[in-house]
């Protein structure tokens, strides 16, 4: 969890638009706000957030890639992800080993991780993951001392 700081916008509008503060003496009590004066003169509201973000994982998946790559340590390489930014680690692995590409998400394959499947060594592939894939390909319940939790 990273806290970020901001000012609030109302996304509804195009393009979004900063709110203008009622009055620091109008906001509700749950609302942890500061009332700052805009660029314009204007009162906003200067609030913090909690967000999630992956941080550094796909310079660490691209790293790793390329190191198994350029060592011999792979004859080929499977990659679940739909991040554009591996487009260069992916495309110069594909140099050298076939290389398949696997999104697990429910967005369409991101067009700069796709190449020609037969550029550098050849056979490369991809796939998007759907949701039969993940109920057709379940490991049996229990697993050792894992069990399955209730509703999957």
């Amino acid at each position: 969890m990273r806290p970020k700081t901001g000012i609030l916008i109302d996304e509804s509008q195009r393009p979004p638009r900063r709110i203008v503060s009622p009055g620091i003496e109008n906001l509700p009590d749950w609302l942890p706000a500061e009332e700052i004066r805009g660029a314009d003169g204007a009162p906003e509201l200067l609030v913090s957030v909690s967000t999630y973000e992956e941080k550094g994982s796909d310079v660490n998946v691209a790293s790793h890639l390329l190191i198994d790559v350029l060592t011999g340590s792979v004859d080929a390489a499977m990659v679940f992800s739909n991040d554009s930014d591996l487009q260069f680690p992916l495309r110069t692995a594909r140099q050298s080993v076939p290389v398949a590409t696997i999104n697990p998400t429910t967005a369409p394959t991101a067009q700069d991780l796709r190449d020609d499947n037969d550029v550098g060594a050849g056979r490369h592939w991809w796939r998007r993951l759907r949701p039969s894939d993940f109920r057709r390909h379940q490991l049996p319940d229990p697993v050792g001392p894992f069990v399955k939790p209730p509703g999957w």
